[in-house]
């Protein structure tokens, strides 16, 4: 904790002052939380909030006892001090104008009632900023993460916020708006982990060249240790400068925790991964937190996650996790898949494939331009606007595109790019899951190659676990149905939550994971991120306000 904050909290319980009644206090609060503008000290946190806060205790001060700042305020305080443990930064809060306002209170012995008022405002304000960061992340993502189209928990933050305030032990208030999510938790530690690393100096880059399995010299040396700055290599065996079994069973760990292929030694994909500098990993944590802040405080016992940047698919029952699998997401740029909730309704066995317009124009039909055939040899036909199936040949395929009224659809077989099952949960991008008849993309370890939709590597055990609960559906029916000559629907009852996240550093295994920022969307984020006051301004007022107390 800075010397500044230490002070600061000095001054909080060191101060008192004569003559302030209860009464007096909640006049002064009144006088301020009445006001229909917003004061300075209270710009960016909800007002609305802070005015509810003090007329449910009918003004009552609610950080001051009797004549002094409380327990609460040292707690309040003490936990911004640490506001960086949290994946927050304490720079971004307006510690210094409460030092004002506390030495405008308490450095003379006849404090005024309006005085003590305005301390307690500003720890209420404080609160406030404080725990709307906790409780839905200090960065809107509407603003830094454009795809993100999950409804934050910013319409109850008010409610939960005068809920929590009321709580006597600090710990419990905190505890309501602290995510509980283990994976929060756990990346809490690696974030917290890794500044002790970067105070100590971070890690140094590699340089160039690949570095062989039985290696030996000072590359080898440092490789040792920045995977035990790492975490992929016990402290206990960083002296050395030979590529041993060790050294490889390391290595293999951290190709995996960056979703690097298999290999023996370290190559260059490796060891841009290695180079990458600790604070920059602190920073993919920081907005991987908020990210989580802004997710719904618990999931329901049944529910399906896909992580776009991992690649894969889990689902829960149960709360705990009963299937995963490798599933390809949309490419960068031309079908980048968004991230959004939704609830899966409708399982369809062997589906038509309606293509969408932008596939027809830009892919089709060129194809068809270039070969008369190609629609009858992949299985596809032409509907007109009202759904009617219509020659090939009546169509005008040199027409502009902008007057192209027709739809292509592919009908079910065994080359349907949707395979023998689709899974809808209807949404505004027309985003689905699917089976696929192209096996191969599923060995690669960066899966973005779809136009938006989520294919499925083992679609047949999704099927089982999305019908399992109707107990009408078994493997056996389920793979009958996928190869069955005609489409049926079938409806999930009951529904299952489907959350598409985009989180680049999570925990899987016990151990912390690290994806590339598919969409920019890390590096977006960190742009739109304000910069905390750096110019040194809390370690002034530290000593100024060290040499007021000693005066």
């Amino acid at each position: 904790m800075n010397r500044f904050v230490l002070i600061l909290l000095a001054v909080t319980f060191g101060a008192g002052c004569d003559g302030a009644s209860k009464g007096d206090v909640a006049d002064g609060i009144r006088a301020v939380a009445t006001l229909d503008s917003v004061p300075p000290f209270a710009k960016g946190v909800s007002w609305e909030a802070l005015q509810a806060i003090y007329a449910e205790r009918d003004y009552e001060a609610l950080w001051v006892d009797g004549e002094r700042p409380s327990s609460r305020a040292r707690a309040l305080v003490s936990a911004i001090a640490k506001a960086d443990a949290e994946g927050l930064r304490m720079r971004d809060y307006p510690l210094t104008a409460l030092r004002d306002a506390l030495l405008r209170a308490y450095e003379h012995k006849d404090t005024r009632p309006s005085e003590i008022a305005d301390v307690d405002l500003r720890l209420t304000a404080l609160y406030l900023a404080y725990g709307s960061d906790m409780l839905i992340g200090r960065m809107d993502p509407d603003l830094v993460d454009g795809s993100w189209h999950i409804e934050r928990r910013s319409s109850q933050a008010d409610s939960v916020l005068r809920e929590a305030v009321q709580e006597e032990d600090f710990d419990a208030m905190l505890a309501r708006l602290r995510p509980h999510h283990e994976q929060y938790t756990l990346l809490l530690d690696e974030l917290n982990r890794l500044r002790e690393v970067a105070e100590s100096g971070g890690w140094e880059a590699l340089g160039s060249g690949a570095i062989r399995p039985a290696a030996t010299g000072e590359r080898v040396a440092a490789l040792r240790h920045r995977l035990v700055a790492a975490g992929d290599l016990d402290s206990s065996h960083v002296e050395g400068d030979r590529f041993d079994d060790k050294l490889s069973a390391a290595v293999a760990s951290f190709r995996e925790r960056h979703n690097l292929p298999e290999g023996e030694g370290v190559d260059a994909a490796m060891l841009r991964e290695l180079d990458v500098p600790v604070e920059d990993r602190i920073h993919q944590i920081e907005i991987n937190l908020d990210r989580m802040r802004w997710l719904p405080p618990a999931f329901q016992d049944r529910y399906v996650i896909v992580n776009i940047p991992d690649f894969r698919l889990f689902a829960f029952d149960a709360g705990k996790e009963v299937l995963s699998m490798r599933v390809v997401v949309g490419e960068e740029y031309e079908g980048a898949t968004p991230v959004f909730a939704d609830t899966l309704s409708m399982v369809v066995f062997r589906p038509e494939w309606n293509v969408p317009r932008s596939i027809t124009v830009n892919e089709i039909i060129p194809k068809v331009r270039n070969n008369d055939d190609w629609l009858a040899a992949n299985n596809y036909e032409v509907v007109d606007e009202s759904g009617k199936v219509v020659e090939a040949d009546d169509v005008d395929w040199d027409a502009d595109s902008a007057d192209f009224t027709w739809r292509v659809r592919q009908k079910p077989g065994a080359g349907n790019a949707l395979g023998g099952v689709k899974f809808l949960f209807p949404n505004r991008f027309s985003i689905y899951m699917h089976d696929t008849p192209t096996q191969a993309t599923f060995d690669a370890n960066r899966r973005a190659a779809s136009h938006g939709c989520i294919r499925l590597q083992h679609p047949a055990q999704f099927a089982e676990y999305v019908l399992g609960p109707s107990g009408d559906w078994d493997a056996a029916r389920i793979r009958e149905a996928m190869s069955a000559p005609e489409s049926k629907t079938v409806k999930v009852e009951p529904t299952v939550p489907v959350f598409i996240l985009y989180l680049t550093a999570f925990e899987r295994d016990g151990k912390i994971q690290f994806r590339e920022d598919l969409y920019g969307n890390d590096r977006k984020a960190l742009q739109k991120l304000s910069s905390p006051d750096t110019s040194g301004t809390l370690e002034q007022v530290s000593s100024a306000l060290e040499q007021l107390m000693q005066a």
